[in-house]
Formats: structure tokens, sequence, C-alpha cells
């Protein structure tokens, strides 16, 4: 404590005593403390987001599209229906997201089998969700024998929008076939063949490898060996096109039959530039 003198009088000194201004270092410390702990908190936050977004970008492990390993590629069963050329496979229960995405307009509800019987060529038909995946399927979707950048484009541009995207493509007529996915705009996984391989992105995937899939590299001669002059790897990609879709993400040939005659997906005309 100081002491001051505030008045005299009388020939006696009054004297009054002044505290001192309360000490504010403490609180300043604390007010930084907290800036402190806040700005580290929000990068914590940031860093374990894109930790955990590049950690979805990199190569998805099987089990996580919960489908039983096949021993031999045989082991893929026939659909109840028609297997369309062309077809979609994305992670995502909102059915509305995906026809928002895909600019699907005039939608109309629409059974199994009308929509994968070709009803109208101009149509796209998206499934119900199947076990946390809705299938889009439908002959307007692009194909790599016509121009495998709008394939690029169209897959890592939905992806971009809705995440997880699965491409397929098999031609039983010209064996021409394709598979992809993309996570977030990002490919992980890219292969077409048109008579030569045209597209060639990242490493062979487990399931690939398991059902005996040849990804020939870009300008690779290639034996034509096989049957109507095409090489024997490519006829047999294009056959097991579909089991790759069944170990990637949803295998059709084990949902039981009765969900195709009572769960009804739409179908409806796309407006987007690389679905016409």
């Amino acid at each position: 404590r100081r002491h001051f003198p505030i008045a005299k009088g009388g020939g006696r000194r009054n004297i009054a005593t002044v505290m001192n201004p309360p000490d504010e270092f403490p609180v300043l410390l604390m007010f930084v403390l907290g800036i402190v702990f806040a700005v580290a908190l929000t990068a914590f936050y940031f860093v374990r987001r894109t930790t955990r977004r590049e950690r979805s970008m990199e190569e998805i492990p099987e089990a996580m599209f919960n489908q039983p390993a096949f021993s031999e590629p045989q082991e893929y069963r026939g659909l109840p229906f028609s297997q369309p050329h062309t077809w979609l496979a994305i992670r995502n229960r909102n059915v509305e997201a995906v026809l928002e995405s895909l600019g699907i307009q005039n939608v109309t509800p629409c059974s199994w089998e009308d929509g994968l019987a070709g009803f109208d060529d101009r149509k796209i038909f998206v499934s119900p969700p199947i076990g946390g995946w809705v299938l889009v399927f439908g002959s307007s979707l692009p194909e790599p024998g016509d121009d495998i950048d709008v394939v690029f484009r169209f897959v890592t541009g939905l992806s971009g929008r809705l995440g997880h995207v699965q491409y397929f493509h098999s031609n039983p007529v010209v064996y021409q076939h394709a598979w992809a996915r993309s996570e977030y705009g990002r490919i992980l996984r890219g292969f077409a063949w048109t008579d030569e391989t045209v597209w060639h992105q990242g490493g062979p995937t487990l399931a690939e490898r398991q059902l005996g899939m040849i990804c020939p590299d870009y300008g690779d001669r290639v034996e034509c060996d096989g049957l109507f002059g095409q090489p024997e790897f490519v006829i047999a990609n294009a056959e097991r096109v579909p089991a790759l879709a069944a170990r990637w993400s949803v295998d059709l040939a084990k949902v039981d039959a009765r969900v195709f005659d009572r769960q009804r997906g739409v179908a409806g005309e796309p407006r987007l530039p690389g679905l016409c």
C-alpha cells in the first residue's frame, strides 16, 4: 500500500489509504491463453478434417464394400433381369440428392422391370437405396467408346457433388468395357478399353486381381487370340465387369427377388450436358 496526503488542516496531516489498482496480469494471461487454446482447437479440427478427407481419397479397403470374396470369377450369378451396359453405384441414401446432381427432370415412379428394360432410351432409372447405395442405369449415361474425356469429367463431377461414385460399362457385342471409382472429385481407379486402352489410372484393386482381370497400359501390344478377333483377356474382362461391381458395391444377384417387386425406383429425363 502507498499513502498519499489528500488534505492538510489544523496542523495535522490527514492521510487516506489508497489501494493499488487490481493486478491485471492474471486476467491478461487468462485472455491470451484462451486465444491460444481457441486457435489450437481450430487448427486441430482443421487438420483432423483434412486428414479424414485425404484418407477417404486413398485406396478404399475392400472390406468397406461388404461383399464376400470370390474364390473364382464363375461364382457371380446372373440377374433376374437383363444387365444394362452402363450403370453407376453411388454411396448415398438420398435419392433426391442423386436426382438433383444428375439433373433428372420429369421424374415418375418406376418399377425395376420397366426401369431396366430400356423402355425409353432417353430416360435414366434411379433405384431405391440398397444397403447404402443408389444405382443408376440408362443408355443416356456416357460411354467410353464415344469420348473417354466425357466419361472422366462426368464421373469426377458427380463424385465432387455426391462423394463416392462408381462407374461401370460392359458391351457384350464389341467387348468394350470400363470401370472407375471416384471420391470427392478424385479418381481412385479408372480403366477403359475400346480396342485399346484409353484410360488407365491408379493401380488394379484387389477385386480386379482376384477376378483375373488384365489391364494393359497405354500403347501395349496385345495378341488377338480370342473369339471374333478379340484378345482373350478383353472378352474375360467384359464378362466380369458385373462381378467387379458386385465386389465393389452391390451384388444385385444376391438381392432378394421380392425387393425388386416391392420397391420402386424413379425414372426421368436428364438435362445435364454430359447426359444427353
